[in-house]
């Protein structure tokens, strides 16, 4: 058995129409905080010094306490600060990565792009493989053309302190960035596939 994590970019035009489809890319981009957090899954206890987007450090909160929230990814549309993002950087990913190099914001000017909700799709299975998708879209509507160049995904932990904080979870870095142009759309779709 095996678990294999992968993504892709999809480009529309204003009529819905695919301009670009990438192909799914293996992403080999799990960093710290994933590991943190499962550690804390894992124990069953809280879980100390895992750096968030701010790189303040933090205590997750023992996954058996209520309330903790662990591993969560469903943010709303306009939320920045979580579930799938994107961004203009290009540098290398490290274990260390807290966040993404050059976050492109939620909004309508220059450089920025509207985000709407993350959506945790259904768990299907076929046969030897079982798997679930994460996907996420955005419009530019910045009047300009906006280049990605790197993907992340963040989920949302309580800490020990009892307040809600946001980790790097998974950071990718595209093969070739995807120019996005004004009235168009992209979608970020992450798809975890176990297989026997």
């Amino acid at each position: 058995m095996h678990i294999q994590l992968s993504y892709r970019l999809i480009v529309r035009d204003r009529h819905g129409h695919t301009l670009h489809c990438s192909p799914d890319m293996p992403a080999h981009s799990f960093v710290q905080a994933y590991v943190q957090g499962l550690r804390a899954l894992f124990n069953q206890a809280a879980e100390a010094n895992v750096r968030d987007i701010n790189n303040d450090l933090w205590s997750l909160r023992n996954p058996n306490t209520g309330s903790t929230q662990p591993f969560r990814l469903t943010f709303p549309a306009a939320s920045d600060v979580g579930g799938i993002l994107i961004g203009t950087g290009v540098t290398a990913v490290t274990m260390a990565d807290w966040k993404l190099d050059v976050k492109i914001a939620h909004g309508v000017g220059g450089g920025q792009m509207d985000y709407a909700a993350t959506v945790i799709g259904a768990f299907s299975q076929a046969g030897g493989d079982a798997e679930l998708t994460v996907s996420r879209l955005f419009t530019n509507s910045s009047g300009g053309q906006i280049t990605i160049g790197e993907t992340g995904v963040v989920c949302l932990w309580i800490t020990t302190l009892g307040a809600g904080k946001d980790f790097l979870i998974i950071r990718d870095v595209l093969p070739a960035p995807v120019d996005v142009e004004d009235a168009q759309t992209v979608t970020v779709v992450y798809t975890v596939k176990v297989s026997v």
